[in-house]
């Protein structure tokens, strides 16, 4: 599936535009990751064929590893 400039320049401009509405200081951990959860799920959501060739048994991990570090509540 391919993708026209003018179809990336608009999802651009809406990343851009949601960006703009996130935190400016995403310094804890929490908000970081929930910050690129939000951007993983746009990305999916603007070019539904984007995420091909990644390897999704690392991705699950990564999830754990969220979910595990989560649980933690290191301190700021």
């Amino acid at each position: 599936m391919g993708t026209t400039w003018q179809e990336r320049a608009e999802q651009w401009r809406r990343f851009t535009a949601w960006e703009s509405k996130q935190p400016t200081a995403a310094r804890d951990f929490d908000r970081a990751l929930g910050w690129m959860a939000d951007a993983y799920d746009l990305a999916r959501r603007s070019s539904p064929g984007w995420a091909q060739g990644i390897d999704h048994e690392h991705v699950r991990h990564l999830g754990r590893v969220h979910a595990a570090l989560a649980r933690l509540r290191l301190p700021a």
